[in-house]
C-alpha cells in the first residue's frame, strides 16, 4: 500500500534538509516513486519592482507531459506566509535582495511526487535615480557665519519623498533634493570643500549617494560674498593724546591708546603694528612720541592696489605734574673754617630726585644773597666760593624739564673757627682793701693775646663762656691762691681759655680770723668735654658734704674749716652702656693684637671692663656680652672713674688707680680738676654724646612681605658697599605673638635674643664680605600667625645704638627701612634717628594724590605741631627740629592721618 503523498513529502524534506548541509548548496533531485525532475543548480533573479513572482518552470530544465510543478521557500523568512507551502509561485521582495534563497521544486504526476532543491540569488541591479537637486546659493559672509557649521537650513538630499522639506534663504525658496531606486538601500554622506578666505569665497557641499551597484556625487555651491568690507571708517584711534606719567626705555603699545576696530558683522582679519619716533631732549622726562600705526586687513590687502592697508599717525604728549624732590640737605647750615684763614671756603651741592626725569637731566639753579645783595648765582648742582663771615640765604631751584619746579631755601652761616691764642700772666696778687672785697677784671690777665682775624684791642676777656662775665669779686673767704679760668673770645665767638691764679692777701689784717675756705673745680673728659651731674663728696673736719657738677662740670664746696684735713672723691652712676658700641670692641681688639696700642692711661682704664687692672681677652668678651645684653656688669663694677689732677697716670701703667684727692692742713682755697673716664668707652664717644654728634646716616632697606602661619621669614641685612665696613651693632624688636626667632647665619656669640628683642654685634678687622645674594647676613623667624613684616618687626635703640663702622673708624647711624608697596593708601616709616637730640626725619608715602594731616603732641597732650595740605602720590619727608617741636624733649606722639587711615609713631627726643 502506498503512503499518502504528504507523508512522502515530509520524509523527503527531512532527508534533503540534512543533505543540503553536506552538499554545499548543490542542486539535487529526489524521487519517491514520482516523475523525473531535472532542476537547475543555481538561479539568479533580478527584481525590477518592490515585489516580483518566482515560478517553478524558471528553476527546472523542462518537464514531461502531464507533470505539474509547484515550489516553496525552505526558510522561516518570507514575504507571504503561504510561500512556505507548495504553490504555483512565490513572492520575492526587497527583503530578499542580496540573499541566497533555498527553493524546493515539487513535481507531481498520477499521484506520485518527486522534488529538488535550487539556490536562488536575488539581485537588484537597477541604478540610482536623481529626482530633484539642491540649488546653488549666494550668502553674505555674516549670513554664512551665523550658520555656525549647521548647514541644515541650506537643504539636504533624502531618499524618501515624505522627508522632503521646504527651505527659504533670503528671497530664494527651494526644497530638499530627492534620490531613489527600487528597494532604495541608499547611503547618503555629506562632506564639504571649503575654499573661502576670511569667511567669504566658494563653499561646496558634496553629497555622495551610494548603493550596492553604483555611487553618484551631487554638489551644492554656496557663493559667499563680503557685503560690508572693513575700511578706514571702522578704525577708531585718538590721534592727539596727552599721557600723564613716566615712561623710560620701552614705550608700551597701549601708551595713548591702541586702535579700536569695528569688526561687528565684518568678515575681516585685521592686524596692526606700530613704529615710534621719539623726540626726547633730554632723554628722560617728558618726551614727545610720534607713533605711526600700520593697519592691514589680511582679507582684502593687495600690495599692488594698496587695498586693505592704512597708516595713521598718533601724536602722544607725555606729561608729568610731580615736581622733583630735594634730598634732605635744605636745612640751616653752619660752616666753620679752622685753618686760620679769615675767609671760609664753602662747597654747596644740591641733590634731587624726580619720578620721571633722570638725575643727569635735572636742571639746577642756585643763588646766594646777603640781605639784598646777590653774592653768587649759577646753573649747576654744585658750586664753591670763599665766603666772608656772615649769614646768607641760599636758594636752590630744580626743574625736571616737564614744567615742574621745586625750590628749597636755607640759611648759611659762615664762621671763622680758629680759636684765639691766649697769652696771659700766670697769676696776679691783690690785697684786700678795708671794705674787704676787691674786683678783678679778666682783662688784667692779658699780656699779649692775639687772633688771626680779630684785632687785639677787640678781643674780649671773661671768667666764663659768657663774655659779660668779665669781673670777679674776691673777699675774705677767698684769701690765698685762687685758681680761675680766663676765656679769650674773638669777634667770631671763638673762645680759648687758660687757668690762672689770683692770690688774695690781707696785709692790713682787715679780715676776721677763721674765715671759711672753699674747694672748687671742674670735671671734664680727656677730650675736655664737661661732665654734668657728677657727685663730688668731701669728708673732713667732722663733716661730710656732697654736691653735683653743673652743666659745665663745675662744682664749689664752701664753708670749709681752715687748717683741717679733707678728702675728696667723685662718682657718677647710670647706664653702663652709655657711650659703648662696636667701635670700643674694635679698639680693644687692635690693642690686644698689637695693631694699634691704646694711646694713654685714660684709654687703658676705660678698656679694663672687668676691673682686673689689666687688659686681656676677658675684657673684650665681657664688653661684648654687656652690649648684647647677655649679662649685666658685675656688682661693684664702676660705670665711671674720676682721676684728680693730683694723680699722675702713666700712659704705660695707669694702675693702681688713685681716685681720691687729699688735702692736709688746708690753708687756702683750692681749685681741683678731675678727669672723667667712662668705663668701656675706649674710643671716647661719650664726649660726642655730651657735645652733640654729627649724624652720618645709612639706609638698610628690606622689602616688606606678607606671610602665613608656619612660613619661614628671612630678613637679609643689606648695606650698599658693605665691604668698606668692619663693625655693626643693632637691636631689633619683634611681635612675639606673630614671629618666633629661629637663628642668624653668624657666630652664636655675635647675637643675643631676650624676649621680643634681638641684639646683633658683628666686627671683623679685615672688613665685611657679602654673601651671594648681596647680604651681609640673614635673620630668620618662624611665623606663628599670619602677618606682615612692617607690622611685626622694627629697629629700636632702647639698649644700643644702631651703627655701622667703616675702615677709618667712622661711625654711621642705621636707618632700617621696610619698603612697602606703593599701592598702600598711607605708609609711615619710623623716624630716623630715634631717639634723637637735634633733629629727626620722618618718611612717608601716599598711594594717590590726597590731603594728609600731621599732628604732634607731647606726653601731656599739648599740641606742638599741626600741618594739613595736599600731597602728591609718592614718597615724602618731614624734617623735625626745634622749629616744629618748640624745644620739647622726651616722648612725643605723631599722628599722620588721611580720610581713610591714621598712623601713630612715637618719637623720643633726648635732652
Amino acid at each position: 500500500m502506498k503512503r499518502p503523498i504528504y507523508l512522502t513529502l515530509a520524509s523527503a524534506m527531512a532527508f534533503f534538509a540534512v543533505m543540503s548541509l553536506m552538499l554545499a548548496l548543490s542542486s539535487f533531485t529526489y524521487a519517491i516513486e514520482g516523475p523525473n525532475l531535472n532542476c537547475k543548480g543555481e538561479h539568479v533573479i533580478s527584481i525590477n519592482d518592490e515585489v516580483v513572482f518566482l515560478f517553478p518552470d524558471s528553476l527546472v530544465h523542462g518537464r514531461d507531459f502531464g507533470v505539474s510543478l509547484q515550489l516553496r521557500r525552505m526558510a522561516n523568512s518570507y514575504i507571504v506566509a503561504s510561500d512556505t507551502l507548495p504553490s504555483d509561485s512565490i513572492t520575492i521582495g526587497c527583503a530578499d535582495v542580496g540573499k541566497i534563497l533555498n527553493i524546493e521544486v515539487i513535481a507531481t504526476q498520477d499521484g506520485m511526487s518527486s522534488a529538488c532543491m535550487v539556490q536562488v540569488a536575488v539581485q537588484n541591479k537597477l541604478p540610482t535615480n536623481v529626482f530633484s537637486t539642491l540649488p546653488d546659493l549666494e550668502l553674505s559672509c555674516n549670513e554664512f557665519k551665523n550658520l555656525n557649521g549647521n548647514y541644515s537650513s541650506l537643504g539636504t538630499y533624502v531618499d524618501d519623498e515624505m522627508e522632503v522639506e521646504s527651505h527659504n534663504i533670503g528671497e530664494t525658496e527651494f526644497r530638499d533634493g530627492l534620490v531613489g531606486r527600487v528597494c532604495n538601500n541608499l547611503t547618503i554622506r555629506e562632506t564639504v570643500k571649503d575654499s573661502t578666505k576670511c569667511g567669504f569665497g566658494k563653499f561646496i557641499r558634496v553629497f555622495t549617494v551610494t548603493s550596492s551597484v553604483d555611487t553618484i556625487t551631487l554638489e551644492q555651491v554656496i557663493n559667499i560674498y563680503n557685503d560690508d568690507p572693513f575700511d578706514i571708517d571702522d578704525i577708531t584711534l585718538t590721534t592727539d593724546t596727552t599721557v600723564m606719567g613716566c615712561f623710560k626705555g620701552f614705550l608700551p603699545a597701549d601708551l595713548g591708546g591702541k586702535p579700536q576696530f569695528n569688526l561687528l558683522n565684518k568678515c575681516a582679519m585685521v592686524v596692526a603694528n606700530k613704529s615710534d619716533m621719539v623726540f626726547d631732549d633730554p632723554t628722560s622726562g617728558c618726551p614727545f612720541v610720534m607713533r605711526t600705526w600700520k593697519i592691514m586687513d589680511m582679507c582684502t590687502y593687495t600690495p599692488d592696489m594698496e587695498n586693505g592697508y592704512w597708516e595713521i599717525v598718533q601724536n602722544i604728549y607725555i606729561m608729568d605734574t610731580i615736581a622733583p624732590t630735594f634730598a634732605n640737605f635744605c636745612k640751616d647750615t653752619t660752616i666753620i673754617n679752622v685753618d686760620g684763614s679769615c675767609t671760609i671756603p664753602v662747597t654747596l651741592s644740591a641733590n634731587a630726585k624726580d619720578n620721571c626725569t633722570d638725575d643727569a637731566d635735572l636742571v639746577y639753579h642756585y643763588s646766594v644773597t646777603k640781605g639784598q645783595e646777590l653774592i653768587i648765582e649759577g646753573n649747576t648742582s654744585t658750586f664753591s666760593l670763599n665766603f666772608k663771615e656772615g649769614l646768607y640765604d641760599v636758594l636752590w631751584t630744580v626743574d625736571d624739564r616737564c614744567g615742574n619746579v621745586s625750590q628749597c631755601t636755607y640759611k648759611l652761616r659762615t664762621k671763622e673757627g680758629k680759636k684765639p691764642t691766649p697769652v696771659l700772666v700766670p697769676g696776679i696778687v691783690a690785697n684786700l682793701p678795708q671794705a674787704c672785697d676787691v674786683k678783678i677784671a679778666a682783662v688784667l690777665f692779658n699780656k699779649a693775646s692775639y687772633d688771626n682775624c680779630t684785632p687785639k684791642d677787640q678781643l674780649k676777656f671773661s671768667f666764663s663762656e659768657d663774655i659779660e662775665d668779665d669781673t670777679l669779686t674776691f673777699n675774705c673767704s677767698q684769701l690765698g691762691i685762687n685758681t680761675v679760668t680766663v676765656f679769650v673770645t674773638d669777634l667770631s665767638g671763638n673762645q680759648n681759655s687758660v687757668s690762672v691764679t689770683i692770690e688774695i692777701q690781707d696785709l692790713q689784717a682787715y679780715c676776721p680770723a677763721n674765715v671759711p675756705l672753699n674747694i672748687s673745680g671742674q670735671i671734664m673728659t680727656a677730650e675736655e668735654m664737661f661732665v654734668p651731674e657728677v657727685e663730688v663728696k668731701i669728708e673732713g673736719a667732722e663733716q661730710s658734704k656732697t654736691v653735683k657738677t653743673d652743666e659745665y662740670g663745675r662744682f664749689d664746696i664752701g664753708n670749709l674749716v681752715k687748717y683741717s684735713d679733707y678728702e675728696l672723691s667723685a662718682s657718677k652712676e647710670g647706664d653702663f652702656k652709655a657711650g659703648i658700641n662696636v667701635l670700643d670692641l674694635l679698639a680693644i681688639q687692635k690693642h690686644l693684637l698689637g695693631v694699634n696700642r691704646l694711646p694713654n692711661g685714660f684709654r687703658m682704664i676705660a678698656a679694663d671692663v672687668d676691673g682686673s687692672e689689666k687688659i686681656d681677652l676677658r675684657d673684650l668678651t665681657e664688653l661684648r656680652k654687656i652690649i648684647l645684653g647677655i649679662k649685666s656688669p658685675d656688682q661693684g663694677t664702676h660705670s665711671w672713674r674720676f682721676i684728680p689732677n693730683t694723680t699722675k697716670n702713666a700712659s704705660t701703667q695707669p694702675w693702681p688707680i688713685n681716685d681720691m684727692a687729699f688735702y692736709e692742713n688746708l690753708e687756702n682755697n683750692i681749685f681741683l680738676d678731675f678727669k672723667a673716664i667712662k668705663i668701656g668707652d675706649v674710643d671716647g664717644s661719650i664726649s660726642k654724646s655730651l657735645k652733640g654728634r654729627d649724624i652720618n646716616l645709612l639706609v638698610m632697606a628690606v622689602e616688606d612681605k606678607a606671610f602665613k602661619a608656619g612660613d619661614i621669614v628671612e630678613i637679609p641685612l643689606t648695606i650698599a658697599d658693605i665691604s668698606r665696613f668692619k663693625g655693626l651693632q643693632m637691636q631689633f624688636i619683634f611681635e612675639s605673638a606673630v614671629l618666633k626667632f629661629m637663628d642668624c647665619d653668624i657666630d652664636k656669640d655675635a647675637y643675643a635674643q631676650t624676649g621680643n628683642q634681638l641684639n646683633l654685634m658683628i666686627f671683623d678687622q679685615k672688613g665685611f664680605s657679602k654673601l651671594q645674594d648681596g647680604a651681609l647676613h640673614h635673620v630668620r623667624f618662624r611665623a606663628i600667625k599670619d602677618g606682615k613684616l612692617s607690622s611685626a618687626l622694627a629697629l629700636t635703640e632702647e639698649q644700643m645704638e644702631a651703627i655701622l663702622v667703616d675702615e677709618s673708624d667712622k661711625d654711621y647711624a642705621i636707618h632700617f627701612n621696610i619698603q612697602q608697596s606703593t599701592g598702600n593708601v598711607l605708609d609711615v616709616k619710623q623716624n630716623a634717628p630715634n631717639p634723637f637730640s637735634d633733629h629727626t626725619i620722618v618718611n612717608f608715602e601716599v598711594g594717590s594724590d590726597l590731603p594728609v594731616e600731621i599732628t604732634i603732641y607731647d606726653q601731656s597732650g599739648e599740641l606742638l605741631f599741626n600741618d594739613y595740605k595736599n600731597y602728591l602720590k609718592g614718597k615724602h619727608q618731614i624734617y623735625l627740629d626745634d622749629t616744629q617741636l618748640k624745644g620739647a624733649t622726651g616722648v612725643m606722639f605723631m599722628h599722620v592721618e588721611t580720610a581713610e587711615i591714621s598712623e601713630i609713631r612715637k618719637l623720643l627726643r633726648l635732652k
